[in-house]
């Protein structure tokens, strides 16, 4: 057992017998791409009519700030930055209905 945690901590990989290879992801259709890409075209679109205190928030994270630099950024506490994040959410559920 240990010998197979010291070769895991190495990053060696350990073939086991019967083991499958890492199959690859499918490449998708032009109408999986071209539904994507509406899905996210319709996605910007209701960030876009959110309110902007929203917006903004929601503009952020997506841009991969933690909710601290948010609040830095936005003058929120981190309480309020969560809170309109989840508020932005429901919004988004909603409309998406």
């Amino acid at each position: 057992m240990d010998w197979h945690r010291k070769k895991k901590r190495e990053g060696q990989h350990i073939e086991y017998p019967g083991e499958l290879p890492e199959a690859e992801a499918p490449t998708p259709t032009p109408q999986e791409t071209l539904t994507e890409r509406e899905d996210i075209e319709a996605l910007q679109a209701q960030i876009a009519s959110l309110p902007p205190h929203y917006r903004q928030v929601i503009e952020l994270r997506s841009e991969g700030k933690s909710y601290r630099q948010i609040a830095e950024e936005t003058g929120l506490t981190e309480k309020q930055v969560k809170n309109a994040i989840y508020f932005a959410k429901k919004k988004l559920e909603k409309n998406q209905k």
